[in-house]
């Protein structure tokens, strides 16, 4: 009888993780809660969080550069979760921040930061 090496246990470990997250596009497949940023604000938007609705935490910053005004950026969902409802904060670069609560990424394909809230 053979033992499974290692590396096939950490990848079946890996794979077996719930994860939740959304990235900067790649080769991924397309998911329905896949959506792109627009910047319509008179700022440059400095960080993007993304969680479950009703999440206690925010998590990491999902944008690798900032996004400047006028300007959008596409994020693909990565996880396993099946849910649609997710909070979104936005942090500016002249320190202003908004949320919105329970975004229905399966419905939104583009999701605009506007002035007004700010």
């Amino acid at each position: 009888m053979s033992t499974p090496s290692l590396q096939v246990i950490m990848v079946a470990t890996v794979l077996s993780l719930p994860i939740v997250s959304f990235n900067i596009p790649s080769a991924l497949a397309d998911d329905q809660r896949d959506f792109t940023v627009v910047n319509n604000t008179n700022t440059t938007l400095k960080a993007l969080f993304v969680s479950l609705s009703g999440s206690t935490t925010w998590g990491e910053n999902v944008l690798d550069k900032s996004i400047p005004t006028g300007a959008s950026t596409e994020l693909n969902y990565v996880g396993e979760a099946s849910d649609c409802l997710f909070d979104i904060k936005g942090i500016f670069s002249d320190g202003a921040e908004t949320e919105d609560r329970q975004v229905d990424f399966c419905k939104v394909g583009t999701y605009t930061f506007n002035n007004e809230g700010l």
